[in-house]
C-alpha cells in the first residue's frame, strides 16, 4: 500500500493517470447518441395528443444513404419509431434545435424524413415521404391507424465541426386530431394536455352562439366522472 503512495506522488505518474481519465471520460460523455442507426431507432410508443420533448442530437452521426424514390440521400442522421392510436391517420412531428452560442445545425440545413415502413428493412428511397425541414411543424396524413412508421432527422451540415452541445434537438411527435372521425385525442378530466392547431383544416360544425371564424379545428372526447 505504500509503494502504491508513493508511486501516486510521482507528478508524471499523477498527469498520465489524468490524461487517460479524461480520455475515457470524455470518449463516454461525447459519444454519438444510440439512435444513430434505424437499428437503434429511439422509439416513441404509441403517441397520442400529448407534446412531449423527446431530446436527441447529431453530433457524429453516422450518415445513412436513401436513394431512389423520394429518398433525400447519404446524410449524417438520428431515427426515430412511433405507433399510430387506432383510429388515427396523421402525425405532426416537429424538431427544435436547442439555442447554443455555436450551433452548427439551422432550421435550413436539418430536415425530417418520413418512411411508409414499420421495420427498417422497407425504410428506403421507395417508400420514403419526402423530407422538409425543420422551420414549421410538419403533417402527414393518409397514414394507417394504428401502424408503426420510422422517420429520421439529418442535416446536410459537418456533424463535428463544433462540440457536442451545439447539435442538440428536441423532436416532438403527435397524434393527428384534425377530424372527429379520426380517433380524437381523450382528455382525462384534471389533467393537461398540449396540443396543436397545424395544419387542422374546417370540420364545417357551426359556430353556433360562439364567434369567430371557424376555419379549423381539432377534437377531443373525455368521460365525465360525475353524471
Amino acid at each position: 500500500m505504500q509503494k502504491i503512495l508513493n508511486q501516486m506522488k510521482n507528478p508524471l505518474l499523477l498527469r498520465k493517470l489524468l490524461f487517460y481519465f479524461f480520455l475515457f471520460f470524455s470518449s463516454h460523455l461525447f459519444a454519438q447518441s444510440a439512435n444513430n442507426t434505424c437499428a437503434t431507432a429511439t422509439n416513441l410508443g404509441t403517441i397520442s395528443g400529448n407534446l412531449i420533448a423527446t431530446p436527441g442530437d447529431l453530433y457524429l452521426a453516422n450518415s445513412t444513404n436513401i436513394t431512389g424514390g423520394l429518398g433525400c440521400g447519404n446524410r449524417a442522421d438520428i431515427w426515430y419509431q412511433f405507433t399510430l392510436p387506432a383510429g388515427s391517420t396523421g402525425a405532426i412531428i416537429t424538431v427544435t434545435r436547442k439555442p447554443t452560442a455555436n450551433q452548427n445545425i439551422a432550421d435550413n440545413n436539418t430536415f425530417i424524413e418520413v418512411f411508409n415502413a414499420n421495420v427498417c428493412a422497407n425504410a428506403t428511397g421507395a417508400n420514403s415521404r419526402g423530407c422538409a425541414d425543420i422551420s414549421i411543424p410538419r403533417k402527414h396524413t393518409g397514414l394507417t391507424a394504428g401502424g408503426t412508421y420510422y422517420f429520421r432527422v439529418y442535416t446536410t451540415q459537418s456533424t463535428s465541426s463544433q462540440g457536442p452541445p451545439d447539435y442538440g434537438l428536441n423532436v416532438y411527435v403527435v397524434a393527428d386530431n384534425d377530424n372527429c372521425t379520426n380517433m380524437p385525442t381523450v382528455l382525462v378530466p384534471g389533467a393537461t394536455l398540449d396540443g396543436s392547431i397545424l395544419g387542422a383544416t374546417n370540420s364545417g360544425v357551426a359556430v353556433g352562439t360562439c364567434t369567430g371564424n371557424p376555419d379549423d379545428d381539432v377534437w377531443y372526447t373525455f368521460t365525465a366522472p360525475y353524471t
